[in-house]
């Protein structure tokens, strides 16, 4: 299977606001048009014996589309049986103004606005790299196990971020 992903900006603005649009293509084994409803639902997967068995518990879309809707998103698929997929986030941002680098100092040091992140991991030793490293930076970090968990967190509380590991044993 080969994943592409791009990031296109939209020169198209409203009040200050661009769209920005991430698309990541794969090439595997595609998903039926019968699921497109549900796949970002908690809990869904591919119907078992479709194809190879799928890892995880079926919560990767629905954190997405979470966090895209939390944004002021939404994220999309389309796909085809035996050709692959593309999954396509779309947001609206506010317009950063862009400094060259000329106008850049090579000795200004990058001030890091700390934020509140909330980190799906269940490996000890890349929690305790990534607490060292993030809380040196000035961020409040929580650390969960697994997807179930990240769902419960965001639940409870607003989050600037979210960080989540690709699979889990346990998934």
């Amino acid at each position: 299977m080969r994943i592409h992903a791009c990031l296109q900006a939209d020169v198209e603005r409203k009040d200050g606001l661009r769209a920005l649009e991430i698309r990541v293509h794969d090439t595997g084994c595609g998903i039926p048009a019968s699921v497109f409803k549900t796949i970002f639902d908690n809990f869904v997967q591919i119907a078992p014996g479709y194809s190879k068995p799928h890892e995880g518990t079926g919560l990767g879309l629905a954190i997405s589309r979470s966090l895209a809707e939390m944004m002021h998103g939404s994220i999309t698929v389309e796909s085809e049986v035996d050709k692959g997929s593309v999954f396509t986030l779309s947001i609206t941002m506010r317009e950063i103004l862009q400094v060259s680098r000329a106008e850049k100092s090579t000795d200004e040091k990058i001030s890091i606005i700390p934020k509140r992140l909330l980190i799906a991991e269940d490996n000890m030793i890349n929690q305790m790299y990534l607490r060292q490293v993030l809380n040196g930076d000035g961020h409040d970090t929580v650390f969960v196990r697994n997807g179930k968990e990240v769902l419960e967190e965001l639940s409870k509380q607003p989050f600037d971020l979210v960080i989540s590991d690709i699979r889990y044993p346990d998934a």
